[in-house]
């Protein structure tokens, strides 16, 4: 159980936010102003164009409108990647505040940041290793987050999960898998540390699931997670295997240790205890000419985790409260997916439907079930091609066994369901850099406290 955590408001803090505008100012400015100078300038040339020119040369790529913050690194970046080697690097600051309502709302805001690494190689191209694929990601984090000033279950920024929530700063290796293709590109195994979301990004691709970074915030909008987490944690070793259907992992599995490993490389009690095992299928379909699909999944662990029945624990004079038996958790989940609309013959510019609905035991699990449904829109605007909007909603049942038990302890008196809204807009300034405001209401399980309201902005650089 998360408890009440009281932080000082520091000068650090809003420095950062106001260095974090500042830059967000002079970055937009310059190449706007260079920009209006330059169309100026081109009047009369456009005007002077033969009707025989049916399209305009392309731009020369300057720093306001290449794709990375530091270019091609004078052809390198393309010479890497035709040889196999994938770098991809992107800095994250992140303004959050609890104006209202949550566990604490005086601390009039926490400024985090993160520095992301992405590396994937080839080995079929680098090695003559045919079908061999590694993956890293190296995540580096620093500031603070409003997950304690909101409370428990709203987790209101994802990727600072990611390698630890709370007050953290370091620098961590949270995903290393070996991924080996099989029967021509029609079947995969994979192996190593996964990271939660770079695992179920790979699952639900084309921005239907991601890491926070160019989406929603909170982790309840981007996927309906709670009733799993019993059992399934950030970051854990494990080994998957999956077949292919419509450039997307068809029918599969999951193995995990059942130990957190997002800051250790140690094996002790990852599967020495049990492990969780997770079955999947996706039934695809094509609905007037726009894709869709149903996942379906379920699974459950093989370690016993405490009961969370009040009857199952004693008290123990000088000691406290301690289980008397265990149970293994079970859960199952359905999600689908559907495009609403989409551009003719450019499926860039969509509107799309991720729902889902979860559920799990009521005992050793803390959730019954969670539910969620969002709508992302994708260059929402013919004139913003970069730019994204979502809106999505998310509620979840505490377990019955789980609320009374809490509740037996001092200070705790627990509702059963908890929800959140979080509306977003990602607006891109140039190819490398974006600018998300994002809006969430989210009501935590602590009975006396009002929902939080939690305003935010993320800022994002693709080196």
């Amino acid at each position: 159980m998360m408890k009440k955590h009281e932080f000082r408001t520091s000068i650090a803090t809003q420095y950062h936010l106001r260095s974090m505008l500042w830059i967000v100012f002079l970055l937009t400015m310059s190449p706007s102003i260079a920009l209006a100078a330059a169309s100026d300038s081109d009047a009369d040339k456009d005007t002077a164009q033969t009707s025989s020119d049916h399209s305009a040369p392309p731009a020369e790529e300057t720093l306001w409108n290449r794709r990375y913050l530091t270019g091609d690194w004078g052809g390198l970046r393309e010479s890497a990647h035709d040889h196999g080697f994938d770098i991809n690097m992107r800095f994250s600051q992140f303004y959050q505040n609890v104006t209202s309502g949550g566990v604490d709302s005086s601390n009039n805001g926490r400024y985090g940041l993160k520095f992301d690494t992405w590396v994937n190689m080839d080995l079929g191209k680098m090695m003559d290793w045919d079908g061999w694929i590694l993956t890293g990601h190296l995540e580096s984090r620093a500031g603070k987050d409003v997950m304690f000033d909101a409370g428990a279950f709203t987790i209101p920024n994802g990727p600072l999960l990611f390698p630890v929530p709370g007050d953290y700063n370091g620098t961590n290796l949270t995903h290393l898998t070996i991924t080996k293709v099989l029967n021509g590109g029609k079947a995969a195994m994979l192996a190593g540390k996964l990271q939660a979301f770079d695992l179920l990004q790979g699952f639900f691709p084309d921005g239907v699931v991601d890491y926070g970074l160019d989406g929603f915030m909170n982790g309840n909008s981007i996927m309906s997670m709670l009733s799993w987490a019993r059992w399934l944690t950030t970051v854990q070793y494990g080994v998957a295997g999956w077949t292919y259907a419509k450039n997307m992992p068809s029918s599969g599995f999951i193995v995990a240790g059942q130990s957190n490993t997002a800051t250790t490389w140690s094996f002790d009690g990852a599967f020495s205890d049990g492990v969780g095992i997770m079955f999947f299928h996706r039934f695809v379909w094509d609905l007037k000419g726009k894709d869709g699909y149903l996942y379906v999944g379920g699974g459950g662990s093989t370690k016993k985790f405490s009961s969370t029945d009040p009857l199952d624990w004693t008290i123990i004079p000088g000691e406290g409260i301690e289980s008397t038996k265990t149970k293994k958790p079970k859960s199952i989940a359905f999600y689908v997916y559907q495009i609403l609309w989409q551009e003719e013959d450019n499926r860039d510019r969509r509107t799309q439907l991720f729902s889902g609905v979860s559920f799990s035991d009521d005992n050793p699990s803390f959730v019954d079930f969670d539910i969620f449904a969002s709508v992302q829109m994708f260059a929402p605007f013919a004139s913003r091609r970069g730019d994204r909007a979502g809106i999505a909603g998310h509620y979840n049942h505490l377990s019955d066994d789980f609320v009374d038990l809490v509740s037996l302890l001092p200070k705790e008196d627990l509702r059963s369901n908890t929800w959140s809204f979080e509306l977003f807009y990602n607006y891109q300034l140039n190819p490398w850099l974006h600018l998300t405001p994002s809006i969430q209401y989210a009501q935590n399980q602590n009975r006396n406290d009002d929902p939080a309201f939690i305003p935010g902005v993320r800022l994002v650089v693709d080196f």
